[in-house]
């Protein structure tokens, strides 16, 4: 693999990072209120990943000449950013603006993801790592807004929805700062289902990777096994067209030495098999 190929596969695997993280956040934007730095935070990474967006954009240009399709104008657009720019709205109508806005700005990024990271999503399909990312997501999801239900009243280390989410990733990963512990039956329950999760996750891509991986191998060993197959079927006929030749006498030197350096090839072929 050149190193051309290498920064590619590097660009679309944090592309397809940054984009999932930009998804989720808008998701929970949509049904969790959260504080105002937070919301700034997620509206600065959605304007980043629609910039990176644009750069993918222009360096495919080929591509959007076959057809500009709907969501590839919605994803560069970041709605979340200019509504918080604009000072004065609020309101019912604003509340539920930016969440509609949001939501379809979601369903943009999906449908593009197949733009801009087609091989590392043709790579998930195959290996169905997209299953266990988005069982990650569910979980760290449904987990953390149990807990922040749940704990909000009685935890006094639970004042925003994102102290919620930063207990529960410490679980899922194992990592367990134990600056906020559950004081409450589900909310245990809650960091139950996250560790024994985080175990079924991490065999579950670990697994399709691996499974992936050997797979790749094995179609390349194929490969190569079917074009070496092809070279010696061309030696062999070599052959047998100068074996054809030997009646002539003249040639009976010429003729042995080229068939002795056909054998050659095909003992390193056979090596190689």
């Amino acid at each position: 693999m050149s190193i051309k190929s290498k920064i590619g596969n590097l660009w679309q695997i944090f592309l397809v990072s940054i984009v999932s993280l930009n998804i989720f956040l808008l998701f929970a934007s949509i049904f969790i209120v959260l504080i105002l730095p937070t919301q700034w935070i997620i509206a600065s990474l959605d304007l980043m990943v629609s910039f990176f967006i644009f750069i993918c954009f222009l360096s495919q240009f080929h591509l959007l000449k076959k057809g500009l399709k709907w969501y590839m104008i919605i994803v560069l657009i970041p709605f979340y950013f200019i509504f918080l720019s604009i000072p004065g709205l609020e309101g019912i109508f604003y509340f539920l603006l930016i969440r509609f806005l949001n939501l379809i700005k979601i369903l943009a990024l999906i449908k593009t993801l197949n733009i801009i990271a087609g091989k590392f999503v043709e790579f998930q399909e195959k290996s169905k790592l997209f299953y266990g990312f988005i069982l990650f997501l569910v979980i760290l999801f449904l987990c953390s807004t149990i807990f922040y239900y749940v704990e909000i009243v009685v935890n006094p280390g639970v004042t925003s929805f994102e102290d919620s989410i930063w207990y529960v990733l410490g679980t899922i990963t194992t990592i367990g700062y134990g600056d906020i512990v559950p004081l409450t039956s589900i909310g245990r329950l809650t960091g139950v289902i996250s560790m024994i999760s985080a175990i079924g996750i991490t065999s579950l891509i670990t697994a399709a990777t691996t499974s992936t991986l050997v797979e790749s191998l094995r179609q390349e060993r194929q490969e190569l096994r079917s074009k070496s197959m092809e070279k010696i079927d061309i030696l062999d006929t070599k052959l047998n067209k100068i074996s054809d030749q030997m009646d002539e006498k003249d040639k009976i030197h010429d003729l042995a030495a080229q068939i002795d350096e056909i054998k050659k090839e095909i003992q390193d072929i056979k090596k190689k098999l």
